[in-house]
């Protein structure tokens, strides 16, 4: 999960490479030097061979179609999903508190899975995908991608740390790159574990806002920064 929640978004359409232009200037015509003529040769009195028939291609029924262009946050979401079907399929561990760990991770991933389905719909709603970040709504059933057995109904578990969401709002922005401090030690200290992210959220959020006010974050929705102040506030 925080690998894919640190996948960078660019929201940029794809360039097509521009056809070479020649160098040579559009001067006048420079009258060629006459050519003399070529010997004749004597014609042929046998017909051409035939040519074989792969040389008469027909057109075809229809133009090809074009080369399908997937959204970085639609192919983000895909790549999620088939990840969750991937471990859910997996054998759960014989200890029940292993199998619960296990169990209550699943259930994250597949919330996660939700808002990034919900994230990467055209003109997604901002209130209902805030909620289903705090646990208070879902998916509809259609939209879900994948019904985890060991689910549970509690709006707690449910709840997704806002550390683990905060990268994909940011298009992939790094936290750690944001604040200036150690990717690989920032990772270790709140992203290895459902609780440390809980217990740093606070601290961790009320710097990105500084650090957000400090260097202007006009790339920043406000719909974030209003959901980030929530976070801080818990």
């Amino acid at each position: 999960m925080v690998a894919l929640a640190h996948r960078k978004i660019d929201c940029s359409a794809p360039t097509r490479p521009a056809k070479l232009l020649s160098t040579k200037s559009s001067g006048p015509l420079k009258a060629s030097p006459p050519t003399r003529p070529k010997s004749t040769l004597p014609r042929r009195l046998t017909p051409p061979n035939t040519p074989p028939p792969a040389r008469f291609l027909l057109p075809t029924s229809r133009p090809p179609s074009p080369p399908s262009s997937i959204s970085p946050s639609v192919q983000l979401a895909n790549d999620a999903k088939v990840m969750l079907a991937m471990l859910d399929v997996i054998p759960r561990p014989a200890g029940d508190d292993a199998k619960e760990a296990v169990g209550e991770a699943l259930v994250a991933f597949a919330k996660f899975c939700e808002v990034l389905v919900a994230y990467s719909t055209p003109g997604f709603d901002k209130d209902t995908l805030v909620k289903l970040i705090d646990g208070e709504a879902s998916l509809p059933t259609s939209l879900r991608p994948l019904s985890i057995h060991s689910a549970s109904t509690s709006s707690e578990e449910d709840e997704l740390p806002a550390l683990l969401v905060l990268p994909t709002l940011l298009h992939g922005t790094s936290v750690a790159a944001l604040l200036e401090i150690d990717e690989s030690a920032y990772r270790e200290r709140c992203l290895s574990g459902f609780g440390r992210a809980e217990a740093s959220e606070g601290v961790v959020v009320r710097a990105v806002l500084a650090r957000l006010d400090e260097v202007g974050g006009s790339g920043v929705p406000e719909w974030v920064k209003a959901w980030m102040k929530t976070r801080a506030e818990d």
